[in-house]
């Protein structure tokens, strides 16, 4: 323990020493290094020139490992020894401090830095930097982003240097130096001359005339053959399903659609063969079809999907190199009857407060579930995270709390929740409280759902729209926003404040900004002579937020200021007064200069507060800003053979700016533009090429031996005109095994026409039970394959700080500590590795065998006499053998591969509801020949006034004894009393075998109150010898009346038993076993 302790007081002792340098540096002015220091009073620091062994030298800036071996070997002489004070300081901190350099001339030095400090370790330190009054930037990059050709500049203002004698020492490593010679051109433009290859190479930069010297490091070729665009002539399917889940031994039906892409537009391919390939689980193949397009690219098909083979992720695939597939699940589910649904969560909620969460039990057929106990469990989470970055991100659980209500008449509950603060967390607390309820029905099927709300330690928080530039001559708006914790709106006032800030004094560059000095032995007119453009300490780089003048300061009540929030503080800059009209804030013009916006609670705006700079400028000239480099993005999508109008503003005497245009095609054109007045209103034609869909312009002055680089990229807007499909024919509510007759309208959305165009299209449709979504959802999304060919490349050149750092060495003390043991409850996210699939309750097994599908014939069903209006007490056997079944429980209801449309684009289909009382989702799919394409979504439900919904087993083995549960529902406001029978039936003969199961009379009376709900039970014993039955329920009650039939597969109570013993045999042996 000692020893540890004063292992930590060694590192806090311990002499630190680091220097932050350009590696480049102007001629003959002062040089700004920056020295990180600790516990450290002084250095020396040695310069030297390099005269020769340029080789040496180079290989000294690029292998580090070897460094001090090379340093040694570079032909050298010392020109200057510099010793250094540095500011002492009492405590033990890192601190920083600027330093001078006294002006050099051009030319190559390395340098070594040590302190008496430091002299117990290997402390001397050693760095290269160049002198030279020039810079080189790209000029021109191919395809492939390899330079092709560079310009010299000058670093101080950023000129050209034409007619330049150039001389390269080229280093390949393990080779010796080649010395290349060129010239630059008019416009300082130059080409290395050396063969393109694809390794990197430094070269050594020398020019004779001034004896300036730079290094430049060119990287190889990215490609190794010029980059080419694979999308000429490629033929994309796409597949689409009519669900995405099924079980094993149902249909999958499911359409192609072709598209191809030639000279860059995309179109529908017809006539080409396709192969298309179901796969398993395991993906190998199970079968496979052979189809031709038809005119609009497309096909259509099904497979049945095996029985007996493993479940799970199984796909469609297109051979023959399309590299194409479709994915969708395979597994033995439950359908599911009902679903549990919440009403949305409004208003502000804070800790102490109880919140009432209104729910609903309803069945997809529309019947609620009445008097049923719904469980639930409320856990809190930490989400501070999520809002403020400062927090850390906490996963912990609290404990949970477990509660029960129960559902009214209507299906409707209510949980009450209070949300209680966590009186150990420190500072703004936002917390998640999640909602997790479960539902079982009378039938025995369980749902469950969750919900969260998020409450806060304050009510809401403000959301403004991002400013960030601004002109004189526009109105200044923004939308404002007060929102709760969950996202909603809410009416609270907020303070405005406006301010104008102080414009600096002085241009800035950015190479120091990270280390700013804390501790100066200048003083700051001494600074500012030797490093003009600098920053002096943090204060002053902070004076860029100091406030010049407040120009509105003002509370804002949405109940009461209906817009013009008067201010007391009559400084506006403008003729228009701030106003606040449906959130929008707007500011009015203001004039040119830098401002903070800041909205927040006056009562909490620590907690409550958003802020944001901006800045607005002239743009006919430059006022008082210092600034080097500034380009105002257009922010706004520009249509074909429009203008877009970019300003660029620097403070630099007579600036130069470097442009290079890139169309995204591999294009680049390059252009030098000089700044009046300060500003550059640089205005680029959007091209009429739909192949170019964005361009983009990077900007770059050189100033002050840097190099600052700003780019914009201009977003192209296509006028796409989209397929619209509309219902003309269509009802959202059906009975079950009606015929049903629909129209849609297809349409485009043309600006240019008064009334949407009808075109010729081919539409799929289909409509599949919608409680399958959830274990799967199946949607139509169409890919739209041709994507413009889009390629920037970067202009940007990196001259970046350097450091080099020496401190002496601490013995390592090794500490122990004792870990406390971790266990996972489950409490927090489910493992990757479990996975869970269904939603129902009822049953769990390893593995079961599928259901027999029942017949797939549509059946009319009767729904009584419709002028009977008695309600008779119980009903006869016979009464009860003439009433109809619904035996049409399909999940999928149709599918309509290839609709096509009329002259005036409307296409009608009929078909025959399925007979399952359920909700369905109704789904449609357009495309044209030229890959337009537009997709709809609906919802329909089946529904009887009087239903029966039996809770099926998925399958029985014999000698099971099983109480069937059948659910009665009644939507009427009549009392219903009558009676209801379980038949089974052999699947194979359809012959009566209900005495087998022990069921010698079937018949039930009941009374059902009017829109309610009761379960029938039915004790059954499995026989052996009966493969494969049909449960049959029916009940009748006066002129209402229902049925609903499926066959259940039975399994023998066999069990196949194998095992293995090992056998050891000698030659010539034998063994009975």
């Amino acid at each position: 323990f000692l020893k540890e302790i004063q292992y930590k007081e060694d590192l806090m002792t311990c002499p630190e020493l680091g220097l932050n340098f350009e590696k480049q540096i102007q001629s003959n002015k002062s040089i700004h290094i920056v020295a990180e220091y600790r516990n450290t009073s002084d250095f020396i620091l040695n310069i030297y020139e390099v005269k020769g062994g340029f080789k040496s030298f180079i290989k000294y800036t690029e292998d580090y490992r070897s460094e001090e071996k090379l340093y040694h070997e570079i032909e050298k002489i010392l020109i200057r020894k510099e010793y250094y004070t540095l500011p002492h300081c009492e405590i033990y901190e890192e601190m920083k401090t600027s330093l001078e350099i006294k002006p050099l001339p051009p030319g190559l030095y390395v340098a070594e830095f040590s302190s008496k400090d430091l002299a117990e370790s290997n402390s001397v330190k050693n760095y290269f930097f160049t002198v030279s009054d020039y810079k080189i930037i790209y000029h021109h990059k191919d395809a492939n982003d390899f330079p092709e050709s560079f310009r010299l500049v000058n670093s101080e203002n950023g000129k050209p240097i034409p007619n330049e004698e150039i001389v390269f020492f080229e280093y390949l490593r393990d080779q010796d130096l080649v010395k290349l010679n060129a010239k630059t051109d008019d416009l300082g433009v130059f080409k290395i001359p050396s063969d393109a290859n694809n390794s990197y190479r430094k070269y050594l930069v020398h020019h004779p005339k001034t004896n300036d010297f730079q290094i430049l490091d060119v990287w190889g070729r990215k490609f190794s053959e010029e980059q080419t665009r694979d999308i000429l002539n490629k033929t994309i399917p796409q597949i689409f399903t009519d669900r995405a889940i099924y079980r094993p031994g149902q249909t999958v039906y499911f359409k192609v659609i072709n598209t191809k892409i030639e000279n860059e537009t995309e179109s529908a391919v017809e006539g080409i063969k396709q192969k298309i390939v179901l796969t398993d689980g395991k993906e190998e193949e199970i079968s496979s079809q052979e189809f031709a397009t038809n005119e609009f690219g497309s096909y259509h098909g099904s497979f049945v999907l095996p029985k007996g083979k493993l479940n799970g992720t199984f796909a469609l695939m297109i051979e023959d190199g399309a590299d194409c597939f479709h994915t969708f699940l395979v597994e033995e589910y439950k359908r599911p009857k009902f679903e549990i649904t919440f009403e949305p969560v409004k208003g502000e909620y804070q800790y102490g407060e109880t919140l009432e969460l209104n729910g609903k039990a309803i069945s997809f057929s529309g019947v609620p579930l009445r008097n049923i106990i719904v469980n639930y469990e409320i856990t809190e989470n930490d989400i501070r995270w999520k809002f403020f970055s400062h927090y850390s991100n906490d996963y912990s659980r609290e404990n949970s709390i477990l509660g029960n209500v129960e559902t009214d008449e209507n299906g409707e509950f209510t949980i009450s929740v209070t949300f209680e603060e966590n009186t150990y967390l420190k500072g703004l607390q936002v917390d998640c409280f999640k909602i997790e309820v479960s539902v079982t029905d009378i039938n025995g099927e369980t749902q469950s759902a969750s919900v969260e709300i998020n409450v806060a330690s304050v009510p809401y928080y403000i959301k403004a729209e991002e400013i960030k530039d601004a002109f004189t001559d526009e109105n200044i708006k923004i939308k404002v926003e007060t929102k709760n914790y969950n996202n909603q709106d809410v009416e609270k006032p907020y303070h405005i404040k406006l301010s104008k800030l102080k414009s600096p004094d002085r241009i800035f560059r950015k190479m120091f900004e990270d280390k700013i000095q804390n501790l100066s032995q200048f003083s700051k007119e001494e600074f500012i002579a030797k490093f003009p453009h600098d920053y002096f300490d943090e204060e002053e780089y902070e004076d860029e937020v100091q406030i010049e003048k407040v120009i509105l300061d003002k509370i804002y009540d949405p109940k009461t200021d209906n817009q013009n929030p008067s201010t007391d503080n009559q400084q506006l800059t403008t003729q228009s007064h701030p106003e606040l009209v449906e959130g929008n804030l707007d500011l009015g013009k203001l004039e040119v200069g830098r401002y903070e916006l800041e909205l927040y609670d006056s009562q909490n705006k620590e907690l409550i507060e958003t802020s944001q700079y901006f800045n607005v400028w002239d743009k006919n000239s430059l006022k008082e800003e210092k600034v080097f480099l500034n380009v105002i993005d257009p922010k706004k999508e520009f249509l074909r053979s429009e203008k877009a109008n970019i300003y660029v503003y620097s403070a630099m005497p007579d600036a130069l700016v470097y442009i290079f245009l890139q169309d995204c095609l591999g294009n680049t054109t390059v252009e030098i533009k000089q700044l009046k007045n300060g500003v550059l209103n640089y205005i680029v034609e959007i091209p009429k090429n739909k192949n170019i869909s964005e361009i983009n312009i990077q900007f770059q002055i050189i100033a002050y031996n840097e190099v600052q680089h700003n780019e914009v990229t201009i977003k192209i807007k296509e006028n796409e005109n989209p397929i619209i499909i509309e219902t003309t024919t269509f009802r959202d509510k059906i009975e079950p095994g009606s015929k049903e007759k629909w129209t849609i309208k297809i349409t485009e959305n043309n600006k240019n026409a008064s009334t949407p165009l009808s075109l010729t299209a081919e539409i799929l449709a289909t409509m599949y039970d919608r409680s399958l979504d959830q274990f799967s959802i199946n949607t139509f999304e169409w890919k739209k394959h041709y994507v413009p060919y889009y390629a920037v490349l970067s202009y940007k050149v990196k001259y970046n700080l350097s450091a080099r750092f020496a401190s002496k060495k601490v013995p390592y003390i090794r500490s122990f500590s004792i870990e406390p043991p971790c266990f996972n409850w489950y409490e927090g996210d489910i493992p990757e590795s479990l996975s869970f699939v269904g939603g129902s309750s009822g049953y769990s097994e390893d593995m079961v065998l599928n259901e027999l599908e029942g017949p797939k014939l549509h059946h009319k069903i009767a729904r009584g006499d419709e002028k009977e209006r008695g309600i008779s007490v119980g009903e006869t056997e016979s009464d009860l053998t003439k009433v109809p079944v619904r035996q049409n429980l399909n999940e999928t209801a149709f599918f309509y591969p290839d609709l096509r449309t009329d002259s005036e684009g409307n296409v009608s289909f009929e078909f025959t509801s399925p007979e399952a009382l359920t909700k369905w989702k109704l789904m449609f799919l357009a495309h044209t020949k030229d890959a337009k394409s537009g997709t709809l979504e609906k919802e329909v439900v089946t529904q009887k006034e009087f239903s029966v919904t039996p809770n099926y087993p998925r399958f029985l083995r014999e000698g099971d004894e099983l109480n069937l549960q059948s659910k009665l529902s009644n939507l009427t406001n009549k009392k219903l009393n009558g009676s209801a029978s379980l038949q089974i039936l052999d699947a194979f003969t359809n012959e009566d075998i209900s005495a087998q199961f022990g069921l010698n009379s079937g018949i039930q009376n009941f009374d059902l109150n009017e829109n309610g709900n009761l379960a029938l039970t039915w004790k059954i014993k499995v026989p052996e010898n009966v493969s494969s039955i049909i449960l049959k329920v029916v009940a009748k009650a006066g002129q209402y009346s229902d049925g609903e039939q499926k066959a259940i597969a039975v399994l023998p109570n066999r069990m196949l038993v194998t095992d293995a013993v090992p056998v050891f045999v000698k030659e010539g042996e034998t063994k009975t076993f």
